[in-house]
């Protein structure tokens, strides 16, 4: 397998050779070590690539120390093979291991989860999916039934979470960063592991509800777990299948037609997401009196009447674009036909 190959790679060069020279010191050798655990356990060479990416040399004062000793004996640091690391295994630097890919009720480690947020610390309760510096979802691992400093508890079974807020020294703060992550979420996802032993079983996509105390300053979230049924963005679904139309267009007639022969004609039903502006209904009545039942474009009379009311069916575009930063205004819209509208934005 390749991630063995890249493994054999780094400790061949950098691991092996430190922690059997006998210049390199002891403290150092231990930080090498640790180096190696974490090597050991990424499971696909683009997780491998970003971990070695943290090694930055003088200046860094993590691996400084460290960094300057190998390079004083003649010895090959992590930074010194990235760019050879590049070019070798070019191919496959996006493989990684992805929240995506987590099921439901399987159980992963703890090295998993933190190497999945790129944080590199398995002592973390709570982690952060980041990109750059905007926080896109959060990792937390949950130790259930304890009577410790972290008694988390189901409030309703398998839904309804009683979840206890990171503390520090003895502290607990909602601004700490993490717990302040989780408040502020905003339908972000909260992924959430209960830590059995060594192991963390995937329970799924948890939502942020409210928090509440007790009166000895404990603090706690109260999360909710998410519909399981996948919701997807209704644009991204628009786009997506454009493009499976262009490709299904290239297939020849009769490899499409044994596809269409093997589909459920019965089409699996999805929740579908969607931003909207919310528009000034002032405007779109004044701009359909305006036309007065002839589209603005063609000059030609509405095509039907609405059912609801008899008027001529028109309907109200913005020549800009509201997504393009165009006004919602009457010198922004204009009545338009079906046909019309379609055509201006596809034609």
């Amino acid at each position: 397998m390749e991630i063995d190959e890249a493994k054999e790679f780094i400790v061949g060069r950098v691991i092996n050779p430190a922690l059997n020279s006998r210049s390199i010191s002891q403290k150092s050798k231990e930080s090498i070590k640790k180096t190696r655990q974490w090597i050991e356990h990424c499971k696909f060479v683009g997780d491998l690539f970003a971990y070695i990416s943290r090694f930055t040399g003088e200046g860094d004062r993590r691996y400084e120390t460290v960094y300057s000793e190998l390079k004083k004996y003649g010895l090959t640091p992590i930074e010194d093979i990235k760019q050879p690391f590049i070019n070798k295994f070019k191919d496959s630097l996006d493989e990684c291991l992805k929240i995506s890919d987590m099921q439901e009720g399987e159980s992963y480690s703890s090295w998993d989860i933190s190497i999945m947020a790129r944080v590199f610390n398995i002592q973390r309760g709570i982690y952060l999916l980041e990109n750059e510096g905007i926080v896109e979802g959060v990792l937390t691992k949950v130790t259930m039934g304890g009577d410790g400093d972290y008694p988390n508890s189901w409030i309703e079974y398998g839904y309804v979470l009683k979840h206890y807020m990171l503390e520090f020294k003895g502290k607990t703060d909602i601004n700490f960063k993490a717990n302040k992550a989780i408040i502020e979420s905003n339908g972000k996802p909260i992924h959430v592991f209960l830590k059995e032993g060594i192991d963390c079983n995937y329970a799924g996509i948890f939502d942020f509800d409210s928090f509440d105390e007790s009166n000895d300053g404990s603090k706690w979230f109260i999360l909710k777990k998410r519909s399981q049924e996948k919701v997807f963005s209704l644009n991204k679904y628009k786009t997506e299948l454009e493009k499976n139309v262009q490709s299904a267009l290239r297939f020849p007639k009769e490899r499409r037609r044994e596809i269409i022969a093997c589909t459920n004609k019965i089409p699996v039903r999805k929740s579908a997401i969607t931003q909207v502006f919310i528009r000034n209904p002032y405007i779109i009545a004044e701009v359909l009196l305006r036309a007065a039942g002839v589209c603005e474009f063609c000059n030609q009379t509405a095509p039907f009447l609405r059912a609801i009311d008899n008027t001529p069916f028109l309907e109200v575009h913005h020549k800009i674009p509201l997504a393009n930063g165009g006004e919602d205004s009457l010198e922004n819209t204009v009545a338009v036909c079906p046909n019309c509208h379609r055509k201006a934005h596809f034609g």
